[in-house]
């Protein structure tokens, strides 16, 4: 199950966040019913991975192609950019591939609250966005 989350970050490093969670989600729920798992983590785990994978490279996440454009402030354009991606993993409505995950989760039959996702979500962020500051920092000044 872990490899599936792989594939989501890296694949979502070469498309777009929500086409990755499209196609591997219901990949996840197959399998998860197959391996008699419950199928709440694997979802999360896979729009979180989406999400940090989009920030990855410049095609990952459309806003980035526009940032690496250069110009002066590109260092604040970029924290903007690693800000709304990373921070969009607090949340169930942070980014639009959460959103997307937990509508095929319901379609499957496997809610996932608002409050259940926001849980692992911020754990996430937080550990996400201290491990981004230092690199822009290292980066750009």
């Amino acid at each position: 199950m872990a490899l599936l989350v792989v594939i989501t970050a890296c694949a979502s490093a070469l498309l777009d966040n929500v086409t990755t969670v499209l196609l591997i989600a219901p990949v996840t729920f197959l399998v998860c019913e197959r391996l008699a798992l419950p199928a709440t983590p694997f979802p999360i785990a896979e729009a979180m991975a989406s999400n940090i994978g989009g920030a990855a490279t410049l095609v990952g996440d459309p806003p980035n192609i526009i940032i690496a454009g250069g110009g002066p402030g590109q260092v604040l354009w970029w924290a903007l950019a690693f800000g709304a991606d990373m921070g969009g993993n607090a949340t169930a409505v942070g980014a639009a591939a959460n959103v997307v995950v937990l509508g095929i989760a319901a379609r499957n039959g496997t809610p996932i609250s608002f409050w259940q996702f926001t849980k692992y979500g911020l754990i996430v962020t937080v550990v996400t966005v201290t491990l981004v500051a230092p690199y822009l920092w290292l980066r750009y000044l």
